[in-house]
């Protein structure tokens, strides 16, 4: 599946700190997460986790999608 979304890297970290997603592992991770943002600003759906591979759920993602729109 193909989805057309815009993506964001946060270099300087200040998402991540107003996400309040901690740092893992004696600080020295960063927690991963994806998250729905809509335009205005508001968090529409965010999953966190310490294992990046598990911070995306395409089942779930597409259901907040379809449920943000």
């Amino acid at each position: 599946m193909s989805l057309s979304i815009p993506l964001l890297a946060d270099p300087t970290r200040s998402l991540y700190a107003a996400l309040a997603l901690p740092r893992v592992l004696a600080g020295t991770l960063q927690t991963s997460a994806t998250a729905i943002i809509d335009r205005g600003g508001t968090v529409r759906y965010l999953r966190a986790q310490a294992n990046p591979q598990q911070s995306l759920d395409m089942v779930e993602l597409q259901a907040a999608l379809a449920a943000s729109t």
